[in-house]
């Protein structure tokens, strides 16, 4: 009889430590990046950032310099609405000229990404007006 009752005691000690499951990260901390566009000539980066909390950033980047500005919803609403539309027009809309490609701008758009070549005036030229305007808020 004592011997089964060690024997139970003894797996019922042993049963209750067990190893705890690790915890799952869930909530993500950094900021969401809505676009993004590099002009790898000038070596300069526009980027619209969206905080977890829906506060909306213009990263402005140029070689090791770098300056941050709040976005009001309404401009970011506007920016994001904008460079959508020049996305998609280049992607699908304005003709892409054949041969090599000497990339001017990368642009990326919520994990969609494409390069703008030089050769391409069409699009430098709608991208250019719109870094133009991008520069202006700083």
């Amino acid at each position: 009889m004592r011997i089964l009752f060690a024997l139970l005691f003894a797996t019922s000690v042993f049963a209750q430590h067990s190893e705890q499951p690790e915890p799952i990260e869930t909530e993500e901390r950094g900021n969401y990046i809505v676009f993004e566009i590099e002009d790898t000539k000038n070596n300069k980066k526009f980027t619209l950032e969206r905080s977890p909390y829906l506060d909306h950033f213009l990263r402005f980047a140029h070689k090791k310099n770098e300056r941050l500005q709040k976005a009001d919803s309404k401009m970011a609403r506007s920016l994001d609405s904008e460079f959508s539309s020049l996305f998609i027009k280049s992607l699908y809309e304005w003709q892409t000229k054949e041969g090599s490609c000497d990339k001017v701008y990368q642009l990326r758009l919520k994990g969609e990404e494409q390069s703008i070549c030089k050769k391409d005036d069409q699009k430098t030229q709608a991208l250019k007006s719109f870094i133009g305007m991008l520069e202006k808020k700083f």
